[in-house]
């Protein structure tokens, strides 16, 4: 084969190739479709032809936008979703599966919200930054990010948070991705999550946040406590109060997820408001970390 052949050839291959989004949307496909009868059925039941559906499937090509809302819509997932990295699909989907069994359970919380509870909820969509202090230490913040939106009446969560202390050592920096299931239950705002670390050490774990209400529009300082189970940690629990800031809209959420991970307490990047609501001191004689007036 002369050089020219093997470039020839090596052209075809780079073309032929799926790129990455199809591989993407690929992956997840084929995830949606593992939980139905048949391919045959989805394609059916959607009104798309199996030649052109197995294309998709295949990583060969991507649907019209009329085609993407019909397989969007018949898995119930959110068609910007379907595009995500596989493992980050994956998880969410999970994550989502679990609300819908604890919805038809009668142990589980109530995820199928009531109209008045999704017009309350619908306040709470948007960009958020989260302070709380770093477990095992005196002074550290940890600083994430949330984004909370609306699909159909159920709402969802996804938190981000860099781990910039491991790019100082001189390791591979670490990423924590949380995607969870929000509710309006008693008053208070619930956001149930199940999280993975990737990076050198991966693990996963749960995480249930407890948030009083808002009173104020637009909404600026949400104020609760989180509890966390941790597999990196042998399983060992923690909690710690927590603040939600909402942020404008328009903001770039890329630039505040760079922005994320542990400062020092008295770093001038955590508002002196935030910093005396996340206080977790406690007494000589308190056992445990009690209610104290915001």
């Amino acid at each position: 084969m002369t050089t020219r052949d093997t470039n020839r050839l090596s052209r075809l291959k780079a073309e032929t190739r799926p790129s990455l989004p199809a591989m993407n949307f690929s992956s997840n496909l084929k995830l949606l479709c593992s939980e139905q009868p048949s391919v045959a059925e989805v394609c059916r039941k959607i009104g798309i032809n199996r030649q052109q559906f197995n294309k998709y499937l295949a990583g060969q090509s991507l649907p019209s936008n009329k085609n993407i809302n019909r397989i969007s819509a018949f898995f119930g997932v959110d068609r910007m979703d379907l595009e995500l990295p596989h493992r980050e699909f994956a998880a969410l989907h999970q994550t989502t599966a679990q609300n819908r069994l604890l919805a038809t359970s009668k142990f589980g919380m109530q995820f199928d919200l009531d109209t008045a509870d999704v017009e309350e909820l619908e306040r709470y969509c948007g960009v958020y930054r989260t302070y709380s202090k770093v477990p095992y230490t005196h002074q550290e913040v940890l600083i994430g990010v949330c984004l909370v939106k609306r699909i159909g009446n159920r709402f969802i969560s996804k938190y981000i948070e860099r781990q910039a202390g491991a790019q100082a050592l001189n390791q591979p920096i670490q990423t924590v991705k949380m995607f969870g299931a929000v509710c309006r239950e008693g008053g208070f705002i619930h956001i149930l999550d199940r999280y993975a670390v990737t990076g050198t050490n991966s693990s996963t774990g749960y995480s249930l946040t407890m948030l009083h209400p808002s009173r104020h529009t637009p909404i600026h300082l949400l104020v609760g406590v989180t509890l966390s189970l941790a597999g990196d940690i042998g399983g060992a629990p923690y909690s710690t109060k927590i603040v939600y800031e909402k942020l404008a809209d328009d903001i770039s959420v890329r630039e505040i997820i760079r922005a994320s991970g542990r400062y020092g307490g008295g770093d001038p990047t955590i508002p002196e408001d935030v910093r005396r609501l996340i206080d977790n001191k406690m007494a000589n004689d308190q056992p445990v970390l009690s209610h104290q007036p915001v």
